[in-house]
C-alpha cells in the first residue's frame, strides 16, 4: 500500500498500491468494498474530493485517472466504453435497445 485517503465525514477510505489497483473500504469493518483496476503500473498517489463524489489516482504509467461516483459503484468510464465496445463487437446486444423496439407513432428516446 503506497497511500491511504479518508472520504471526509465517512468511515470509508481509498487505497493504492504498487498492485496497479484502488480500492474502496468500509473501515469500520476492516472490510474490501470494491476494486477499481484501470491503471497499467504502479499506482503512487490519490485525493478524494471534498464530497467523496470522486477520486483522482496518478500512477507510474503516467496516466491520471478520475474515478466519479455514481449511483452505481465508482466507475471508471474508460473500462465502461470497452465494455460496451466489447458487446457491440460480440453481437451480444440483447439488453440494447433498437428503433425495432420503439412502438409504432412512438419517437425513440435518445
Amino acid at each position: 500500500v503506497v497511500a491511504v485517503h479518508f472520504v471526509r465525514n465517512t468511515h470509508y477510505l481509498f487505497s493504492v498500491s504498487k498492485d496497479h489497483l484502488v480500492k474502496y473500504w468500509d473501515a469500520d469493518k476492516f472490510e474490501l468494498l470494491l476494486t477499481l483496476g484501470g491503471h497499467h503500473a504502479e499506482v503512487w498517489s490519490l485525493a478524494v474530493s471534498t464530497l467523496g463524489d470522486f477520486v483522482v489516482t496518478g500512477s507510474h504509467d503516467r496516466s491520471i485517472r478520475r474515478w466519479d461516483r455514481t449511483d452505481e459503484p465508482f466507475f471508471l468510464e474508460e473500462e465502461k466504453e470497452k465494455r460496451l465496445e466489447a458487446m457491440f463487437e460480440s453481437g451480444d446486444s440483447g439488453n440494447v435497445p433498437s428503433i425495432g423496439d420503439v412502438p409504432e407513432g412512438a419517437a425513440p428516446v435518445v
